[in-house]
């Protein structure tokens, strides 16, 4: 019995907490558009009283640390003003960062002609490939390297990042 309880619990949790996300990034996303600023990814964690929201965000020329800041403020305030946080919180605004993950359409379309690799399914077996972003449109991703060049629905995307020349 302590197991169900356990697992009613869990779930119980994951639906509150994505029923909090999802009104957070209603609440939000007005300020994103003024700003011309993309909702990149959003995180809740840790208990009531010590809870940290993490809100990542993009340009298309990238993000700044004043834009960051100023987000902050404004974010912090509607948050503040709608009360959806009982107790105390921490917010923190920021870039997703040079290794984030590329999972969108507009993802691939912003690293074109960049090297990234790829991990997808095909046929229920994990692949990898490694290659140039040479475009993505209708929900494929076209991606060559010098010897083959691959079509790959961008929904069997596993994971794909940047690869990095340093």
């Amino acid at each position: 019995m302590g197991q169900i309880w356990t697992h009613f619990f869990i779930v119980l949790n994951v639906k509150i907490v994505m029923n909090m996300l999802s009104k957070i990034t209603r609440l939000i996303e007005p300020i994103l558009q003024v700003e011309q600023i993309e909702l990149v990814d959003i995180e809740l964690k840790g208990p009531r009283g010590n809870q940290l929201l993490r809100i990542f965000v993009d340009t298309e020329s990238g993000i700044t640390i004043n834009q960051c800041a100023k987000l902050s403020r404004d974010i912090s305030d509607v948050l503040d003003t709608e009360n959806l946080f009982s107790s105390r919180y921490k917010l923190e605004v920021s870039s997703p960062g040079a290794r984030r993950p590329l999972q969108t359409e507009k993802d691939f379309l912003r690293n074109k002609q960049r090297r990234v690799r790829v991990i997808f399914t095909d046929n229920d077996e994990k692949k990898t490939f490694q290659g140039t972003i040479k475009n993505a449109a209708n929900g494929v991703l076209e991606i060559d390297n010098q010897e083959k060049a691959l079509s790959i629905p961008i929904h069997n995307i596993v994971k794909a990042n940047i690869i990095f020349q340093w």
